[in-house]
């Protein structure tokens, strides 16, 4: 079998952690900064901070892969905390093109029910006014910000482990000295997952995921991948299995589920895996080929091709190469579709 193309680093999420994001720009306990943008493409318009409410706001590009995956995880944090005074935007921040983020957003439809803006840009500059004032120096992204009700900064991280900490400043039950030992241990846990993955010492990024796990439990489905594929690098395949089966069925995600898709069939000996599950899946993910999502299209054409039906395959490649979308090598898929047609 040969490899499928390539269509991006949105496949394998990496340490995502900003580093020391808290160092740069606002800290917990400043004031926000201003909210100041230049159009919203999706949700009402807010104009600033009201006290008494509470806010989480996200920074995204479109060229950020991190950052598309966290937003169905915004997205359901939205509507659990709809009726308990808390909003959540998404800011796109150093886009240069702002038609693909509309297009983008669009796209995603209800996958994607909070608000949506652009950053405020009148200079002409990379980086508008908030990337500058809320991300500092150090720009990376993607980057969560919780607002108190008294409109203070409350934690800053990575968005999908913002549900531990909103959670407890909804509650009233926040400390933000808890939450930074907090997070300074999952950091350091992090950067040492970051070394057992270069050096592939699998079981050793078991034992470090379970520790991250203990230590912030919200913070599970950011690495939800590494597992599965640590699994797969030691040969665990039922565990794998079983592993992603409980996944999807507790998931309502579809790009969750083409990631998970996209990591078993990446698995060196797949006639251990359960392929009649694995292309029900992708076929779900993709809505039987019918997305627009290259990560779920990518995962339908594989398990296509791992089950040998090379027709479906090269017709779900060829709507992939059809798509308008940054993340998707053309170059790489042309060159597959052209040796599949002529094998």
């Amino acid at each position: 079998m040969k490899s499928a193309p390539r269509i991006s680093a949105l496949l394998f999420l990496a340490s995502l952690v900003p580093a020391n994001a808290e160092e740069v720009g606002p800290k917990v306990g400043d004031a926000a900064p201003e909210l100041r943008v230049s159009e919203w493409i999706k949700g009402e318009p807010i104009s600033r901070f009201e006290r008494g409410h509470v806010y989480v706001v996200e920074f995204w590009a479109t060229w950020c892969g991190p950052c598309i995956f966290a937003m169905p995880h915004l997205s359901e944090v939205q509507r659990q905390y709809m009726d308990k005074g808390v909003t959540v935007m998404a800011v796109d921040v150093m886009d240069e093109d702002l038609d693909a983020a509309r297009a983008l957003i669009k796209k995603m439809g209800i996958t994607v029910e909070n608000r949506v803006a652009i950053d405020a840009n009148t200079t002409g500059e990379k980086a508008g006014f908030m990337a500058k004032a809320w991300l500092g120096d150090n720009r990376a992204i993607p980057r969560c910000v919780i607002v108190d009700r008294d409109t203070k900064i409350a934690w800053i991280g990575h968005p999908m482990r913002v549900d531990g900490p909103l959670q407890a400043v909804v509650a009233g039950t926040y400390h933000a000295a808890k939450q930074a030992e907090i997070d300074r241990k999952f950091e350091d846990l992090d950067r040492e997952l970051g070394e057992a993955k270069r050096d592939k010492q699998w079981q050793r990024v078991l034992a470090i995921l379970d520790q991250m796990q203990t230590v912030d439990p919200s913070s599970t489905p950011l690495n939800y991948t590494t597992r599965l594929k640590a699994l797969i690098e030691l040969g665990d395949y039922s565990v794998a299995n079983k592993f992603a089966k409980e996944l999807v069925s507790e998931s309502s995600d579809v790009r969750l589920i083409g990631q998970l898709i996209g990591q078993l069939l990446g698995a060196p000996d797949k006639p251990k895996l359960d392929m009649d599950f694995v292309l029900a899946m992708a076929r779900k993910a993709s809505r039987n080929g019918e997305s627009d999502d290259p990560v779920a299209l990518s995962a339908l054409a594989r398990a296509f091709e791992v089950k040998q039906d090379k027709a479906a395959a090269i017709k779900v490649w060829t709507k992939m190469l059809q798509l308008d979308d940054p993340i998707i090598d053309k170059d790489s898929l042309k060159s597959h579709l052209d040796k599949l047609k002529g094998e």
